[in-house]
């Protein structure tokens, strides 16, 4: 059975979150979206920041996309032989090979679908660990048959995220998803409280969305009252001033079905955003410029809405 290491850290002075909705005491929002290159990772990122850097609390990311791009932007991934152009987590620097047996030392999030150790991995950020992606087994995942995919993944999450040794360890969960319904999508969805549905305002990203949403309503139907799935909302993200971006984000706004989900911000494409997601970047978050940098009040005022969603103290 999959097992949890605290690994040491300073322990801060945690500046408490507003009351939560749920009876979880660290609550787990997912970040997901049907169709690729929209911000989920981006903002996935953003958000582990904000939380660390300005809140000042302990976050646990999560990578379920096989590209691993956000495992890539905090810990040195290595080379995958079994995928062209696939990363795979390094050796835990904990794992003794002396002592424990029953692994190889390398503990990405679908070690928690095999029954194998799992030991997140410190960051450059002192309060954010993260339990990294592997190309290939996360392929492998997917795979399982339809009459073992309940069992072995689609709850299997959900129980390992809920259960008391990450429950105390952490403050706040944030999953990066794959860009698909597949069954690893569902499996974060399942496990988490809250969901968060980045959008550019392209023709295919809202098909997307539409997709995304319906799938949204029909793990919220497997839900009872005291244990909802909420929905955060949807971001406008790398907006352009262009008739295109304008007219879509109008039409949504008009539709009564979309409207009441729609984020009252529109996230341009901004250079420090990107910038922000190389391995060289200085500095490394977008939330670390000066003071005066439109990126970064951007980025602040738009997880502040996000935090008040999920914790339940919403200011416009």
């Amino acid at each position: 059975m999959p097992r949890r290491v605290s690994m040491a850290k300073p322990q801060p002075i945690v500046k408490p979150l507003p009351g939560s909705v749920s009876k979880l005491k660290c609550l787990i929002l997912t970040v997901a979206q049907q169709k690729g290159g929209v911000g989920k990772t981006t903002w996935a990122r953003i958000l582990a920041e904000y939380f660390s850097l300005v809140r000042q609390v302990r976050v646990l990311l999560i990578d379920l996309d096989p590209q691993c791009s956000l495992s890539q932007r905090f810990i040195l991934m290595e080379r995958d032989p079994l995928v062209e152009d696939g990363v795979l987590p390094p050796i835990h620097p904990e794992y003794d090979p002396e002592t424990e047996k029953d692994w190889n030392g390398r503990s990405p999030i679908t070690n928690i679908f095999m029954g194998l150790p799992v030991l997140p991995y410190n960051t450059h950020l002192p309060l954010v660990d993260v339990l990294p992606g592997h190309a290939s087994m996360l392929q492998e995942v997917v795979k399982q048959r339809p009459e073992e995919l309940k069992e072995k993944v689609l709850n299997r999450l959900r129980e390992f995220l809920r259960g008391r040794d990450v429950q105390e360890e952490y403050d706040v969960i944030v999953i990066d998803t794959p860009p698909s319904r597949n069954p690893l999508t569902q499996s974060a969805l399942r496990a988490s409280s809250h969901v968060l549905m980045p959008m550019e305002p392209e023709v295919q990203a809202v098909e997307g969305l539409v997709h995304m949403l319906a799938f949204w309503r029909s793990e919220q139907r497997l839900r009872n009252k005291d244990d909802r799935l909420e929905l955060v909302g949807v971001l406008p993200n790398k907006c352009r001033k262009v008739a295109l971006h304008e007219q879509i984000l109008e039409a949504m706004r008009a539709n009564p079905a979309l409207s009441p989900h729609i984020l009252p911000f529109e996230v341009g494409l901004r250079v420090a955003y990107s910038e922000s997601d190389h391995p060289e970047a200085r500095p490394k978050s977008v939330l670390q410029l000066a003071a005066s940098d439109d990126s970064r009040r951007e980025a602040a005022v738009v997880c502040r809405h996000i935090e008040g969603r999920v914790f339940g103290n919403v200011t416009d």
